[in-house]
């Protein structure tokens, strides 16, 4: 009776332990399903976030010229593939309960559509840039420079290139003291707010019309580097920098034969037609390329890049 009875306890004792064994099973369960349900939860906030995002876009595709638009037209399907792929990867991110991961990804994928169809992101970038910033400053703004150049003692030129365009920055005891900027595309038009006008865009005034006096220039024309500078004052209560305007052949735009001629006509001493020839650069070019400084033009014209190192650096056509 005694050995039945002991084990019967330990019957009791074995169901006692599965019963504890089920229940710890049981809790587990609910928090398992808190957390599912908190994942699924946070999935419909960001299926929200990712429709808001797609009407974004729409808007910004919406602004597009309808004449860029009918080039762009072969681009559509892409740019219907581009906004799917981005979102399928953000979902199966999400999914993973990576969300600041998938908070990253959106705003790449949204400045790289944006980018693509507009350049708003590249003119905010631009519009940051300015004489006396820190050189840490620039480099988070623009990233890190993919070619430098000693240009005098403590003084360097780090060029920060982008398929849209060229940005020079000088760079000495880690701050800014000139930059100069050139389009390299043909639509890519920033405006200069820093000349008092914020309706003055590059590529669409000549040099004539620009508001500052030109007090120096800078020519050459030879089988490896064509260019033409001015150095201007603009008489601005408070402006100390220099004002920089010229024409680069590897930049955006037509390039006219008058570089060519004025130089020729400098070699030779004609000043008579010299003075001529200036004055039709003045009025009827536009120029392609602008910047800003403590320095002087001697030392920009220093930075200037031949054609052939253009496109070694950069690996441009």
């Amino acid at each position: 009776m005694e050995e039945k009875l002991n084990s019967l306890d330990d019957k009791l004792n074995r169901i006692e332990e599965k019963l504890i064994h089920i229940e710890t099973i049981s809790k587990k369960v609910d928090e398992i399903s808190s957390d599912v349900n908190e994942i699924t939860s946070d999935v419909d906030d960001m299926s929200k976030d990712m429709d808001e995002i797609s009407k974004d876009i729409d808007e910004q595709a919406k602004h597009v010229s309808m004449a860029s638009r009918m080039m762009a037209r072969p681009l559509s399907l892409g740019y219907e593939k581009t906004k799917t792929v981005i979102f399928g990867v953000l979902a199966l991110t999400v999914a993973l309960g990576q969300y600041s991961e998938a908070v990253a990804l959106i705003g790449d994928g949204i400045n790289a559509v944006r980018s693509s169809f507009t350049h708003d992101i590249e003119y905010e970038m631009l519009g940051n840039v300015h004489v006396g910033n820190t050189q840490a400053y620039i480099e988070n703004l623009a990233g890190t420079p993919q070619v430098s150049r000693v240009i005098a003692d403590g003084l360097v030129a780090n060029y920060f290139y982008n398929e849209k365009f060229l940005l020079t920055v000088f760079f000495k005891d880690e701050r800014v003291t000139a930059y100069s900027l050139l389009p390299l595309v043909e639509d890519f038009e920033p405006k200069l707010g820093s000349t008092g006008n914020n309706e003055l865009a590059l590529g669409r005034f000549t040099y004539a019309q620009f508001p500052a006096n030109a007090t120096q220039y800078m020519v050459d024309h030879s089988k490896t580097v064509s260019y033409y500078l001015e150095n201007l004052e603009s008489g601005r209560a408070g402006l100390f920098v220099n004002q920089y305007l010229g024409n680069l052949v590897y930049g955006k735009g037509e390039h006219s034969d008058l570089v060519g001629t004025f130089y020729d006509q400098e070699v030779r001493g004609d000043e008579e037609k010299q003075m001529a020839t200036q004055q039709r650069i003045r009025t009827e070019m536009t120029p392609n390329f602008y910047g800003e400084g403590e320095i002087g033009v001697e030392f920009i014209e220093k930075s200037l890049l031949t054609e052939a190192e253009f496109r070694s650096y950069f690996g441009a056509q």
